[in-house]
């Protein structure tokens, strides 16, 4: 039997649009509107079948769109882009909730094409200002009409599970006015960091951190601006009070731990990367970097292992990453002299980025230790072509019958 609903899922990017994500949920909810929002669960390996079953049953699925929002939608395991997959899917009514500084062009930049063009059919809800009560009612008004919506068939441990999320989102304190002036220039920030406007961006974080001195985003995207620039000490204070205040923020404990990477405090890298990995088990990028951490320690093992895992879960994610990890994959592989496994990586690699000027390099040297002149020779020409003024010299192919045990 259907019932008239207009029920609301709101989808949002926790490291850009918690303030307003929060307060369209206390906005809606005050209104008598049943929405959903989860702002505390820890996202990692299977899609949770709650968020599923959540937006199946709600007519309505807002996808809060701030600056950066989409920008991992390119990864294939991004939260935000399965929540806009399913809704799709299940044929939700998507109503797009874009922000002042929100540009459109995200959508066709960041999401597929098939998403992009199904978003494409909605109409977009524009926020004039901040996402005030006034504002929720007028989107209310305009996009969240009663439509019949069929009895749902739930189980009885995720009806559970959804109403603990929902207890959770409740007992947050109200989104004050002077958070969303705090989230405006939060969205300035994340403008100006786009823009390669370092000093502008960190001074817009600041401006946000003086007006709500706990916001952890803040201090997080701050840091990336501060470790942007070479201010890596700056930037490992700054992911510290991120963390402290929001001990869940899996990308935040992974850049700290790609500055200590920078600073060469490898232990303390390891341990960041750690966390990371604990709180989101298919970060990838976390474990490629890990075993960068390793490698620096000369624990090999631990290096190849990591980089393995890294490389299994790399097509989840964007192919610059994957073909990094075959690349540093056969770099170990080299050292252990495994050369026909350093081969078929850097053929992997290459195969994805025929602009590896490195990945060429290294092909070379290997066909050259295996006693295939000619196509080394090509690799290292090409090589050479594609960075003209790489560190990486030619003259050792210059002596016809050398063969220097380079893989040590």
């Amino acid at each position: 039997m259907s019932m008239p609903s207009n029920a609301v899922f709101i989808s949002y990017r926790r490291e850009t649009g918690d303030v307003p994500a929060l307060a369209l949920f206390q906005h809606l909810t005050a209104m008598g509107i049943d929405a959903f929002c989860d702002v505390h669960s820890i996202r990692a390996g299977r899609f949770d079948s709650i968020i599923l079953s959540q937006i199946e049953q709600r007519p309505y699925f807002a996808l809060v769109l701030t600056p950066g929002t989409l920008k991992r939608c390119t990864s294939l395991g991004d939260w935000v882009r399965h929540e806009v997959e399913h809704a799709v899917a299940t044929q939700t009514n998507i109503v797009p909730i874009c922000s002042e500084r929100f540009s459109y062009d995200e959508i066709e930049r960041y999401l597929p094409p098939r998403l992009a063009t199904a978003l494409g059919k909605f109409n977009v809800f524009r926020v004039r200002s901040q996402l005030s009560l006034s504002e929720v009612k007028r989107l209310a008004d305009e996009f969240l009409k009663p439509v019949p919506v069929p009895s749902a068939r739930d189980s009885t441990e995720s009806r559970a599970g959804a109403a603990r999320i929902l207890e959770r989102t409740r007992r947050l304190p109200p989104v004050t006015t002077t958070a969303l002036n705090a989230q405006n220039k939060f969205e300035e920030g994340q403008l100006r960091s786009d823009d390669e406007d370092a000093d502008g961006a960190i001074e817009a974080f600041t401006a946000a951190l003086r007006l709500s001195p706990d916001f952890a985003d803040a201090f997080h995207s701050r840091g990336v601006v501060l470790s942007s620039i070479g201010r890596q000490a700056d930037a490992i204070r700054d992911y510290s009070r991120a963390v402290e205040l929001m001990p869940t923020m899996h990308v935040a404990w992974y850049n700290r731990g790609c500055s200590q990477l920078i600073l060469r405090d490898l232990h303390k890298a390891v341990a960041d990367f750690n966390e990371a990995i604990r709180l989101k088990s298919d970060y990838a990028r976390a474990f490629k970097n890990r075993s960068k951490a390793y490698e620096g320690m000369e624990d090999y093992q631990r290096a190849r292992a990591d980089i393995d895992e890294a490389i299994r879960l790399g097509p989840n994610e964007e192919k610059d990453l994957y073909k990094e990890c075959l690349y540093m994959r056969a770099l170990l592989r080299m050292r252990s002299e495994d050369k026909r496994g350093a081969m078929d990586d850097l053929d992997r690699a290459i195969a994805i980025d025929p602009s590896f000027s490195e990945a060429f390099f290294w092909r070379g040297l290997l066909r050259d230790n295996l006693g295939y002149r000619d196509e080394a020779i090509a690799d290292q020409v090409r090589s050479r072509e594609l960075d003209p003024n790489g560190e990486l010299p030619l003259t050792w192919f210059r002596r016809p019958n050398r063969r220097r045990r380079w893989f040590r």
